[in-house]
């Protein structure tokens, strides 16, 4: 079938893309969590977290008008910030003294009820854990680079058309 302009308007087929591939990379990060029982670390999960923003503003921007530049570029911005995250996770597994800087572990804050301001700083900075040599952060970089150039194709197709 032959989907017409005046069907489905282009950015909307870019806002489903970017969630589909969004709940993909993050159904595939639950799968090496809970499929390989491998517990994730401070940083993996912020990147994760700052994933499931991303689609989660691509969504509610697709419910409502994908054509509204607000949610890509808000989705940009999600993406932005794993991109560094997963940057910072990668220069400390290459860099085992920068680990040195990292906090006490997030389990450790989150039973120990910790201020949420120590929590969010150790998701933020990495705790020991994240030295730990993995593959992982790298598949994080590659998926957040992919998201972020739907994110900004749909940002430059709104602004041409509405230019």
């Amino acid at each position: 079938m032959i989907l017409k302009r005046d069907l489905i308007q282009s950015e909307e087929i870019l806002n489903i893309t970017f969630v589909i591939t969004c709940t993909l990379f993050v159904t595939l990060a639950l799968i090496i969590e809970y499929g390989y029982e491998i517990e994730p670390c401070a940083l993996c999960l912020t990147q994760r977290l700052l994933m499931f923003i991303g689609g989660s503003i691509a969504v509610a921007g697709l419910t409502h008008d994908p054509r509204l530049g607000i949610y890509p570029v808000l989705s940009l911005l999600a993406i932005f910030l794993g991109i560094i995250v997963a940057i910072r996770h990668i220069y400390i597994q290459m860099n085992p003294d920068a680990s040195g800087t990292c906090g006490m572990e997030l389990e450790f804050l989150v039973e120990n009820d910790y201020p949420w301001a120590d929590i969010l700083n150790a998701m933020i900075s990495g705790t020991g854990s994240c030295a730990e040599p993995s593959t992982i952060p790298a598949f994080a970089l590659v998926s957040f680079l992919i998201l972020g150039t739907i994110a900004i194709k749909q940002v430059l197709q709104i602004v041409r058309e509405t230019h």
